[in-house]
């Protein structure tokens, strides 16, 4: 939590780089952009894993702050954190083959689904999943 809004009232959120140590970075709610929730996930991120939640805020804020600057400016009041060693499983059972079937039910309903039901939980797997959808119906 900060002392003044992080993001502005339109961007409320980043996702980064698959390469990026930082997942993503977004505002609790509408009404909550001075508290921000860091998320640190992917190979990249392992590295940095059993590092203090300080020394993790610090490498996100040093990552978020050139996208919003009004992160320079402002200052942590409170801090939460948990280390979540098996974080989200982000496949099914038999994953390609429940997206198969999704698809084609889909398909002859005349729909196109997006969601993260394609490429696992996260929320850059949501966007990828959509982006991918995205280029299959302008292609």
């Amino acid at each position: 939590e900060y002392d003044r809004p992080v993001f502005g009232p339109v961007a409320r959120s980043l996702v980064f780089e698959p390469d990026s140590a930082v997942s993503n970075a977004g505002a609790y709610g509408v009404d909550d952009r001075h508290i921000v929730r860091y998320t640190f996930s992917g190979r990249a991120a392992r590295p940095y894993l059993t590092e203090d939640f300080d020394k993790l805020r610090v490498r996100a804020e040093a990552q978020l702050s050139p996208h919003f600057p009004a992160l320079t400016e402002s200052k942590a009041v409170a801090q939460a954190g948990r280390h979540w060693e098996h974080a989200f499983c982000a496949y099914s059972h038999r994953h390609a083959d429940r997206v198969d079937r999704i698809d084609a039910a889909a398909s002859a309903a005349g729909l196109l689904l997006v969601g993260d039901y394609r490429r696992g939980t996260s929320i850059e797997a949501c966007f990828r999943g959509a982006k991918e959808q995205v280029e299959s119906v302008t292609r």
